[in-house]
């Protein structure tokens, strides 16, 4: 199941907000549990806003805390505000799958970050067999 949550908060009095907007997959099979993993990442997501913005790995790390992939998939991050603007949009969604967070992410042609449901849902889709070799470093063509 997929839910879209988020935060606004300022990080210095009387500040610019910053945004924080999370597409997560919840995998757990009953209601009580998805609830207990909402409640878990929404008090996650609430310290590392607070405590945990000197980097995107850091922050990352902050919202999956005491959480596991066989609980919840955040397949998407948006991020707006002051705080936000020296951190690598890209970098951080393919840390998202190079740290376990996610399964895959999506970006459209523009190279912009998305939910892969929105690129993906009631669409046709082909699969192709390839050979991909693992992204170390995203770097502009």
């Amino acid at each position: 199941m997929s839910r879209l949550g988020g935060l606004r908060f300022q990080h210095t009095l009387g500040g610019a907000p910053n945004d924080v907007v999370l597409h997560i997959n919840l995998q757990d099979l009953t209601n009580l549990q998805q609830q207990e993993a909402v409640g878990i990442l929404g008090v996650n997501l609430i310290y590392a806003a607070g405590h945990h913005l000197n980097s995107a790995d850091e922050f990352l790390a902050g919202l999956f805390e005491d959480l596991n992939l066989s609980r919840l998939e955040i397949d998407f991050v948006g991020l707006k505000g002051p705080v936000f603007d020296s951190w690598d949009n890209r970098n951080l969604h393919a840390s998202l799958v190079t740290n376990g967070y996610a399964e895959a992410v999506a970006f459209s042609a523009e190279g912009k970050a998305i939910p892969p449901t929105e690129m993906l849902y009631k669409k046709a889709l082909v699969l192709a067999p390839g050979l991909f070799e693992t992204a170390s470093e995203l770097h502009d063509n």
